[in-house]
């Protein structure tokens, strides 16, 4: 299992990769995920990579503007942070924006493994 979050704040925000996996494959996986983060900030993502990406956001974005509570969060978020409480209605056409250079420019900027923290949970009952 893979997954990634990010979570924006006023004074950065976090960008999680969650990975589950063996107790054996742990070092492999941080070796991996480590390699693949470096990647792109030396190759620029391919144009069906990309498309996948956006329709991804774009799609998460349509679900979490569904209900009022989800909605109003979102613009609350969106005023704080100085983006206007209707910067959802402009997201789509944002992210279609959104070139295979501009990911490798802000990968760069951020995936550094100088700023990396490593989080191992591990649940084995013994």
């Amino acid at each position: 299992t893979l997954s990634a979050m990010y979570s924006p704040s006023i004074d950065g925000g976090v960008m999680a990769f969650y990975v589950l996996t063996t107790n054996a494959q742990v070092e492999k996986v941080k070796e991996i995920l480590t390699q693949e983060l470096q990647k792109l900030t030396t190759v620029v993502v391919t144009p069906a990579e990309l498309d996948a990406a956006k329709t991804a956001l774009k799609t998460q974005a349509a679900v979490e503007t569904q209900t009022v509570g989800s909605l109003a969060n979102i613009t609350a978020l969106d005023e704080l942070y100085g983006l206007g409480f209707n910067n959802y209605q402009s997201y789509s056409s944002k992210i279609d924006r959104v070139q295979g250079e501009d990911v490798q420019r802000i990968a760069k900027k951020y995936f550094n493994s100088a700023q990396a923290s490593w989080v191992i949970v591990n649940s084995s009952k013994k």
